[in-house]
């Protein structure tokens, strides 16, 4: 079988939390432990020249650094909502794994704040083949998340590591995005999911299904099941400014 990791950098500076993503970028490129192989995704030039600048090697989609996905022909940012010609600006994750899925038959997304804390277990792709074709991690927020179920609203699957080896299960994903295109990319995912599990049935049909992924947890947030074994940890770092945006 044909996997990998994937990541990938996209946005300008008329994008919210710029700097943070080039830090997050920079520390990505110097990490202890990096998963292989991995393929970076890049959309603008300038990210795709940052990008080699560091170290990594990447596979640019579109020479621009903000896609118009809807083809509405006028961008108007709204940095508070992180929208862009009317588009979530984490559309690009769904672009790039869905990219990455037509060369591949498994997928593990990488946010470039997520790390590997050790070397790649021998078993990693074998555990996660046990599971449901897409799995991330559980995790409940303070604030309604899923407005559209009756339970439960707070829970979803994080979106800074993803495993996927269904490809029509991220083309509904894609045309999810498309019918509500400002949502955050883990609403959206959410919602597909729901639809493929015949509606949210609570935790231990989660569990029952094989939606958990058993090697990551996120930092700041609440983690709703144990990690089983901690091979990617995902840490919310602060902005700061960066020598790369000059």
């Amino acid at each position: 079988m044909k996997r990998t990791f994937v990541q990938a950098m996209f946005g300008d500076d008329r994008v919210e939390r710029r700097a943070l993503v080039c830090t997050q970028l920079e520390s990505a490129a110097t990490a202890e432990f990096r998963p292989e192989p991995l393929v970076l995704y890049t959309f603008g030039e300038e990210n795709d020249a940052l990008a080699r600048r560091l170290g990594h090697q990447t596979i640019m989609l579109d020479s621009r650094p903000v896609v118009d996905f809807l083809e509405s022909g006028e961008r108007q940012p709204d940095p508070r909502a992180n929208q862009n010609f009317g588009c979530a600006i984490w559309w690009h994750k769904i672009a790039a794994m869905r990219e990455a899925m037509r060369s591949h038959d498994e997928i593990v997304w990488l946010d470039l704040d997520c790390r590997l804390q050790k070397p790649l277990p021998g078993d990693f792709w074998e555990r996660l083949r046990r599971g449901a074709a897409f799995q991330g991690t559980l995790v409940e927020y303070r604030n309604i998340q899923c407005w559209w179920r009756t339970e439960d609203r707070r829970k979803l699957s994080e979106g800074a590591c993803w495993y996927c080896r269904d490809a029509a299960l991220l083309e509904r994903i894609w045309e999810k995005y498309r019918e509500w295109p400002t949502q955050v990319d883990q609403e959206v995912v959410a919602m597909v999911l729901d639809e493929e599990d015949g509606g949210w049935q609570g935790l231990e049909r989660w569990k029952a299904l094989g939606r958990e992924l058993y090697c990551h947890r996120v930092a700041g947030i609440h983690n709703v099941l144990p990690c089983e074994e901690l091979v990617f940890y995902t840490a919310r770092s602060k902005p700061s400014p960066t020598k790369h945006l000059r």
